[in-house]
């Protein structure tokens, strides 16, 4: 679907659906090109009638695209991506793409979803006619920085899970948290791919001096590249949160273990001497104990106090 605003002195801006309006915008005139999910004529349309590059055309064919910047002839072609986390806890990390197209009175967006943020930086340009008076630049940071909210949105929901299972690890309450843990680590590793490159594209909007972006707005970018690098450093910090975690939760298993085995070997050394005394008394021969009253009563003592005698003797080793 491709959609286009234009913004005109005197007429009342409105979106209009249609290949009509693709068209390279005359001098005094903003067009803002929208296309949602896009079709290989639709796209070859664009390549047509605003020069764009067809490397650049074949990247927004696939949705697998790295954050990047790339600055052609003219114009500057730039891909950021919106992070989305599956309701599933074991589904990985997926995110929408955003390929945008800045040129000399045009910007071009192309997305393979529907993003809300698009939608919402839309109509505010539509009806705030002191926001019309800027450059089409000042939409696409706008935009910019709402994916950015967004992407530390869905960070947050990450966030909350490292704190589940690190209190869960912590307090003992899942004996099973490996699963979770590991695709807690997945889905951060997911995101930093992406936040950082993200990261790096600010970078370079603001050190490149491109004259694709103006001066008065490139300073606005500034806050979107602050996001960016407060996201990355949460995130580190969150993975090595949840390294800490995991050697933690390996050390509460082995230390588990070892009581266990502990508290085995302290039960066999007790039946030890008792499985001698009951062997040596229950051979097959006369005059032993039971022949004896005397004799029994010494064996059933041996086999009663040796016990308390190793247990006392353990308690005072502090093996118990």
């Amino acid at each position: 679907m491709i959609r286009s605003l234009s913004i005109r002195e005197g007429v009342a801006p409105d979106w209009r659906e249609g290949e009509a309006a693709v068209r390279r915008p005359p001098a005094g005139e903003l067009l803002w090109i929208d296309v949602v999910a896009p079709t290989p004529t639709e796209l070859e349309l664009l390549r047509e009638r605003f020069d764009l590059h067809p490397v650049a055309i074949e990247a927004c064919l696939h949705v697998d695209t790295r954050p990047k910047i790339e600055e052609y002839r003219e114009q500057l072609f730039i891909v950021l991506h919106k992070l989305i986390v599956p309701e599933h806890a074991n589904a990985p990390l997926t995110s929408v793409e955003l390929h945008a197209f800045l040129g000399e009175g045009y910007l071009v967006t192309i997305q393979d979803a529907q993003l809300p943020e698009v939608v919402a930086v839309g109509e505010r340009l539509r009806s705030e006619s002191n926001l019309r008076e800027r450059s089409l630049v000042y939409a696409y940071y706008l935009v910019c920085e709402k994916l950015a909210h967004a992407n530390f949105d869905a960070l947050d929901g990450l966030f909350e899970t490292v704190e589940k299972i690190e209190d869960s690890v912590l307090q003992q309450k899942d004996d099973d948290v490996l699963p979770e843990l590991f695709v807690a680590k997945r889905r951060l590793a997911g995101a930093r791919r992406l936040i950082v490159p993200q990261r790096e594209v600010l970078a370079i909007i603001l050190d490149s001096g491109t004259t694709y972006i103006d001066e008065r707005s490139r300073l606005y970018f500034r806050r979107v590249l602050d996001m960016l690098m407060r996201m990355s450093e949460a995130i580190d910090t969150q993975r090595e949160i949840l390294s800490n975690v995991l050697d933690a939760h390996l050390s509460l298993v082995s230390n588990r273990t070892n009581e266990i085995m502990k508290s085995l070997t302290l039960l066999s050394a007790i039946f030890m001497p008792l499985s001698f005394v009951t062997g040596f008394f229950g051979q097959n021969f006369t005059h032993l104990p039971f022949d004896n009253a005397a004799l029994m009563w010494i064996g059933l003592g041996t086999c009663l106090l040796v016990p308390l005698a190793m247990l006392f003797w353990f308690k005072s080793r502090k093996w118990l």
